[in-house]
């Protein structure tokens, strides 16, 4: 049996305690670039029923497909606007009060996937000039305002792997370093990510503990035909291409994946990948993206979260 295997037998007995402590209560989440709200279809796949979950979304599709399965979320607009003022939450969309004048009612979660473009180190200086690395300074400032007023906060941030530089602004921020998981040992898609949070332990998972874990699908699994001999790839830079016989869906991205790597059936034809096969990929159910075009639900696939993951993570928050 892996180490991998033994952590999560060990930890089972806690975890479920835990759990069910949790269940006896509602649960407050604040989801920052929140998409298709996968971190909610994780907590509900845990068991989690009595939740109130505030998104910050502005993308109207990933708006839409969030509202067709999720319908119970508290919408708080664009994340700029989005402000903590004691047991307040407030928004371009309104304002909620947490508790009452007897009872506060404290953020249990947050959760984000900032973009991570930007960052720089300049001396000791930051680069705090580009739009894109200020979402990033948004989630920190959030998580400041509600530790301010209840302590410390819970949370979970995603993203790519990405230049040190970019790893050590948030490492510095947060004061936590990343934990690196390939969503490979959970799905059928080879999909590296770090996560920085307040309860993972900064365990790097390496290739030897990943092929250790019992029953991870393969690429077969998730096909809607049994048809299959390899994904063929678009020659690309050093990438020859051609047809490879690989047991892990490629990354799904945002920019013309569904055109780069195709499925190549026994007679040579091939195909794409369905939005059906990217969504079991993700841990999601089928037709969970369904309701706008095929290619817009491949680039809400290709921003999301892998829920098997998430759910893996948020496992060691409750087994504390």
């Amino acid at each position: 049996m892996s180490r991998f295997e033994c952590e999560f037998l060990e930890n089972i007995s806690c975890f479920e305690t835990n759990k069910q402590n949790l269940l006896s209560r509602e649960i407050v989440v604040i989801s920052l670039f929140d998409g298709i709200s996968c971190g909610l279809q994780a907590l509900k796949n845990l068991g989690f029923t009595n939740i109130k979950y505030f998104a910050s979304e502005i993308e109207s599709n990933a708006i839409k497909i969030s509202e067709k399965n999720h319908p119970e979320i508290i919408r708080l607009g664009d994340v700029r606007t989005v402000k903590i003022n004691g047991n307040y939450i407030e928004s371009e969309n309104g304002k909620w009060r947490l508790g009452d004048e007897n009872y506060y009612q404290k953020v249990d979660l947050i959760l984000a996937g900032s973009p991570c473009q930007g960052f720089s180190f300049a001396g000791n200086e930051l680069n705090f000039n580009d739009p894109r690395s200020s979402l990033f300074f948004e989630f920190v400032r959030i998580k400041q305002e509600i530790e301010e007023y209840q302590g410390s906060v819970d949370f979970l941030l995603e993203n790519v792997k990405m230049r040190s530089e970019f790893e050590d602004v948030i490492t510095h921020y947060l004061k936590t370093w990343p934990v690196k998981i390939n969503s490979k040992a959970f799905v059928a898609q080879n999909r590296e990510r770090f996560y920085w949070s307040s309860f993972l332990p900064t365990t790097i998972y390496g290739e030897k503990d990943i092929k250790d874990l019992p029953n991870s699908p393969n690429i077969r699994s998730i096909l809607e035909d049994s048809d299959y001999k390899g994904v063929w790839t678009w020659p690309r830079g050093y990438n020859k291409g051609g047809t490879r016989l690989v047991d892990k869906m490629p990354c799904i991205t945002t920019s013309s994946w569904q055109h780069n790597f195709l499925v190549e059936k026994e007679n040579g034809e091939r195909r794409k990948f369905t939005p059906i096969e990217c969504e079991r990929a993700q841990g999601l159910p089928d037709d969970h993206t369904k309701g706008v075009s095929d290619n817009v639900r491949y680039k809400l696939l290709g921003n999301g979260w892998t829920v098997p993951v998430i759910e893996e993570i948020l496992k060691n928050m409750l087994k504390r």
